[in-house]
């Protein structure tokens, strides 16, 4: 019984993060960003967490979610661990806020 369990989740768990990636993020291809600017993967898995229990719906397990995305974008390590070729949608506007001092750090 515990293996048809594991199997289940694992299935649930490729499809839905399928569809995480399809609304909350955008495949970059030829992505040549430097390693700072990829997305660190615990940002992208708070997002994925956030997003499930938005849908009512719990998250899999922080490692379960890494063997997912390592499957199809590229693991990096710079200062922790980050994904080449994915980013969150909607973060070029708070890069470029960052990067002109906003928010101002007290």
């Amino acid at each position: 019984m515990a293996v048809k369990q594991e199997t289940d989740d694992y299935f649930s768990a490729q499809s839905t993060f399928e569809l995480w990636l399809e609304e909350c993020c955008d495949v970059v291809e030829n992505d040549d960003r430097s390693g700072r600017d990829l997305p660190r993967a615990i940002d992208l898995y708070s997002n994925y967490s956030n997003w499930k229990k938005a849908r009512g719906e719990m998250p899999v397990s922080n490692t379960r979610w890494g063997e997912t995305i390592k499957k199809k974008f590229q693991k990096e390590t710079s200062n922790g661990v980050r994904y080449r070729g994915i980013k969150q949608k909607g973060t070029e506007i708070a890069s470029t806020l960052m990067s002109l001092g906003y928010p101002p750090r007290s």
